[in-house]
């Protein structure tokens, strides 16, 4: 089995694991962002994602997202931010279901 990297967005609500071979070369420096209340999150293999978390109430929904190429262009990607929190946060809140990102 492939070894899994984790973090978390939003309080833990939205924890997501990815290949841990996606983190060579990661600039931690450039790879972040918040847009809209959405917490980004690039790579260096030039993928990218949108994490978000809408409350109704008691019911939680997480969206995770691929973002399109014009959307990791126009984003401002700097330094790791909130709504990102390393995965040992989340453990503190307790977190959501794990969402594998391939």
């Amino acid at each position: 089995m492939p070894v899994r990297q984790m973090i978390s967005c939003h309080k833990g609500l939205a924890p997501i694991s990815f290949p841990a071979d996606w983190l060579q070369n990661f600039d931690i420096k450039h790879s972040f962002a918040s847009v809209g209340g959405e917490g980004r999150i690039r790579f260096p293999n030039g993928r990218a994602w949108g994490v978000s978390v809408e409350h109704n109430g008691p019911d939680i929904t997480r969206v995770i997202r691929e973002l399109s190429s014009e959307e990791i262009e126009v984003t401002k990607w700097g330094k790791f931010t909130k709504p990102w929190e390393s995965y040992q946060t989340s453990k503190v809140f307790g977190h959501g279901p794990v969402t594998e990102l391939s």
